[in-house]
């Protein structure tokens, strides 16, 4: 999952920064996570996701549970945060292909839920999932990661192209609890289902306005160099999983086009998940697993799009799946909601 993943410390640096402005000291910010100051300004350094996580709840423990101050802290990032990955972005030919790149190299940014690109009731949406991290504060980054996508659309700089609904499973806060921010320019829509950033998917084929072909190649290859650095400490079953969790909305990645977006020989990629005790069959079905549950529990979606989404060839071999997993049909659970 994200969680595990290593990142620069430049979303920890906005972190603190938010919290100084608010106040607070970096000696509250920073004594449980094992950084120094110093350490944020510096491009060469990795943290684990899990010290990330130590400073927001240092946080949210000393400026207490604003209903939405992930929102806050999401729209103080901006596309340059990301360095090489924002690059990638605003240098690529078109919406789509930025969103594809955006997935294939997500472990390069700070988002702490999982995050899925899928068809929704006519629209496409970014759907993102429950995170890695405690409970009491993961309302907190979901708001920052939506927000933080949300600012990033708009930092593509296509004036037709903007989200047309976020969707937000929370509740509304009270009328005294604050706002979004002044520029938001967009209305939440509380208490849903999913948690979703949801767009007409004819902007998909919206050009660019920065596209540069040799620049979005350059960029390209210095992430997937930075995620196969990055792959060597962290093991690859966690980035496999993840990149099958991006794309599921295409059907499920198969064995080859997951071995080629991980830059290896589908040999190596079976060799790699031998030697970390998993293979591609397990991977694959623990994240079916995962991913039925949330889509069936989300009432949005129906049997047949679960099905086609996991990339099974009818809704009754899903449900013959999900029998062997669970010992229940699928009808049973989303009856039982």
């Amino acid at each position: 999952m994200s969680a595990t993943y290593l990142r620069d410390p430049g979303s920890v640096r906005i972190l603190v920064e938010f919290g100084l402005r608010n106040g607070l000291t970096e000696q509250q910010l920073l004594s449980r996570s094992g950084l120094r100051r110093d350490q944020l300004e510096d491009p060469l350094v990795e943290i684990q996701a899990h010290q990330e996580i130590r400073v927001i709840e240092s946080l949210l423990n000393q400026l207490g549970s604003h209903p939405l101050l992930g929102i806050q802290v999401g729209w103080e990032y901006s596309i340059t945060t990301y360095g090489v990955w924002g690059f990638a972005l605003l240098s690529s030919k078109n919406v789509q292909e930025a969103m594809e790149l955006a997935l294939r190299f997500l472990p390069l940014t700070y988002a702490l839920c999982p995050i899925t690109a899928r068809p929704l009731q006519g629209q496409m949406a970014l759907l993102f999932g429950e995170p890695v991290a405690p409970e009491p504060i993961r309302s907190f980054i979901i708001q920052r990661d939506m927000a933080a996508a949300h600012k990033l659309i708009r930092s593509l700089q296509v004036d037709e192209f903007d989200v047309g609904r976020f969707l937000y499973s929370g509740p509304r806060p009270g009328r005294n609890d604050g706002a979004v921010p002044s520029d938001w320019n967009i209305t939440i829509e509380y208490d849903s289902a999913l948690n979703a950033l949801v767009f007409d998917p004819a902007f998909l084929k919206t050009p660019l306005p920065l596209s540069n072909p040799l620049t979005s190649a350059s960029c390209e290859q210095l992430c997937s160099a930075l995620i196969q650095k990055r792959r060597t400490r962290q093991g690859v079953a966690a980035i496999a999983k993840t990149y099958l969790r991006a794309f599921s909305g295409q059907g499920m990645l198969d064995l080859p086009t997951l071995a080629s977006k991980l830059h290896m020989s589908e040999r190596a990629l079976r060799r790699h998940l031998q030697n970390e005790a998993t293979s591609f069959r397990e991977l694959l079905a623990e994240l079916r697993m995962e991913l039925a549950g949330d889509m069936l529990n989300s009432g949005a979606f129906t049997m047949a799009q679960i099905a086609e989404a996991l990339g099974y060839s009818d809704q009754s071999s899903f449900s013959q799946a999900y029998k062997r997993w669970y010992g229940l049909p699928p009808s049973a659970c989303r009856t039982s909601r």
